[in-house]
């Protein structure tokens, strides 16, 4: 019975080896503060659609992300900001990795985060027929965001003017 309790603790110390940590902080990239409420996810490098760990951050603004040995992306986002993958990229592509093996549990893996609405804005117009100039009732307009591809917005038009 002893020597059943020793080898579950030897296999669970051995299952345990086999993890490792990414670790760092996420700033607010126009005040240089810590950014709590930021959520921060490893992606597996051969399957970037399948998040390893998650975690958000607090006032310090720093994470701890818990994971198997590999190779990860790891992207940082928070409301009212644009998304950031490692290091200073917008997508997994341009992104660097996060290698993590039984030497190496990276550090300072920070993001600067891009606040999207630092001022509020207008756009106004009409939208007309190409021919003839008229105005086309009922159309819509999208609005999309270059610092964040997922943003967009819909605008049903009124009186044929939208604002």
């Amino acid at each position: 019975s002893n020597s059943s309790a020793a080898s579950d603790v030897y296999k669970r110390q051995e299952a345990d080896s086999v993890f490792g940590s990414i670790t760092g902080t996420v700033y607010n990239q126009n005040t240089g503060d810590p950014l709590d409420q930021a959520i921060v996810i490893a992606f597996m490098r051969h399957n970037p659609q399948m998040p390893a760990d998650m975690d958000t951050t607090g006032e310090t603004g720093e994470y701890e992300l818990e994971v198997l040995y590999g190779d990860y992306y790891v992207m940082a986002y928070r409301f009212g900001f644009a998304p950031e993958f490692w290091q200073e990229a917008e997508n997994f592509r341009d992104a660097d990795i996060a290698a993590v093996d039984s030497d190496n549990n990276p550090t300072g893996i920070d993001f600067t985060l891009t606040e999207l609405y630092n001022e509020p804005g207008s756009i106004a117009g009409t939208v007309a027929d190409f021919d003839t100039g008229d105005p086309i009732e009922g159309a819509s307009v999208v609005l999309h965001s270059d610092n964040n591809p997922y943003f967009y917005n819909f605008i049903k038009i009124k009186n044929q003017k939208y604002q």
